[in-house]
């Protein structure tokens, strides 16, 4: 049986899966790692990229005839994966495959974990640290307080397959862009009853790539705010507590953007944006003192000179 599959779903972008598979084809063959990327209708040359690498017998192909979108996209891998472990690898972010030896000597250990996160970092150039792995383990809510914020990038996961058999996928949530999200909830409560832990590689072994993307006012609305909350209340938590990860969340995902909306509404518009905001991520009263300080700030000296002053202060700090 295979042990580990790398799960790649993707949609017109062929260069950056050319890139990502040139780096990690060749030791997934030597190691027996299954790859199996999940094509969604792409309309650019992503067939062309991978013709190119038919040649790798772990190499396998899911063609769906339309776009089925993100989420059902990404499920795709969870049904098709050969693996007892599905990694989730997006296909502009590059993995450390130095690491993957030992990466699978600690899957093959039992008990196995059910979920597995895997540390990242923006691609800065950098070569990987020539490190060995540092595996912790956390209980479900400790992981929630201070770690799953930063599981929403889907190359941090690492799922236990025969687990996702048991979970129940609430199919009103597919189409969201939270999928990932809901599957972590799942995991999470289900280990939580079964009295489990949650295994963290804190090693950097992924580099992302794009970052985030700009999205205008409205979308980014129904993405962070609607479909984010749905989400949240739509999955099963088996009384774990998501407050502190809503708090981290917005700090690294959501806050700069509302500093992006103090500019560009007016002052009554963009505080009862942030009212809606912090009703759903049950912000307090300093974070709204926060908000209205710094989007006058950027009233009086503009958005790109006040990023560039907290940088210097920064800079002058370290």
């Amino acid at each position: 049986m295979t042990l580990l599959t790398i799960g790649i779903p993707t949609y017109n972008r062929a260069e950056a899966l050319r890139r990502l598979l040139a780096v990690i084809m060749p030791e997934c063959d030597r190691l027996g790692v299954e790859v199996l990327v999940s094509d969604n209708a792409s309309s650019d040359l992503t067939g062309v990229v991978l013709r190119d690498f038919s040649n790798y017998g772990k190499l396998r192909v899911l063609q769906s005839a339309r776009n089925l979108g993100f989420d059902a996209n990404l499920l795709n891998l969870f049904t098709h994966a050969a693996g007892r472990f599905l990694w989730l690898m997006g296909d502009d972010d590059l993995p450390d495959v130095s690491k993957l030896p030992e990466l699978i000597r600690q899957l093959q250990r039992e008990p196995a974990p059910g979920f597995i996160f895997v540390n990242y970092r923006f691609n800065d150039g950098k070569a990987f640290e020539n490190k060995p792995l540092l595996f912790s383990l956390a209980d479900p809510q400790s992981f929630i307080d201070r770690t799953l914020h930063r599981a929403t990038l889907i190359s941090t996961n690492i799922y236990d397959l025969g687990l996702f058999k048991r979970v129940r996928v609430d199919p009103l949530c597919v189409g969201r862009g939270w999928i990932q999200l809901h599957l972590q909830l799942l995991f999470l409560s289900a280990i939580q009853q079964a009295g489990g832990s949650i295994m963290r590689i804190d090693n950097i072994m992924v580099k992302q790539g794009s970052g985030s993307t700009e999205y205008l006012l409205g979308t980014w609305q129904k993405i962070f705010i609607d479909d984010f909350s749905f989400t949240l209340d739509a999955s099963q938590r088996d009384r774990l507590d998501i407050k502190r990860f809503k708090m981290n969340f917005y700090r690294l995902n959501v806050r700069e953007r509302l500093f992006k909306v103090g500019r560009e509404l007016d002052l009554a518009l963009g505080r009862r944006f942030f009212d809606r905001v912090a009703e759903k991520y049950q912000l307090g009263i300093s974070e709204r003192c926060f908000f209205m300080a710094v989007t006058s700030l950027i009233r009086i000296v503009g958005y790109d000179r006040l990023k560039q002053i907290v940088r210097r202060g920064g800079a002058e700090k370290t």
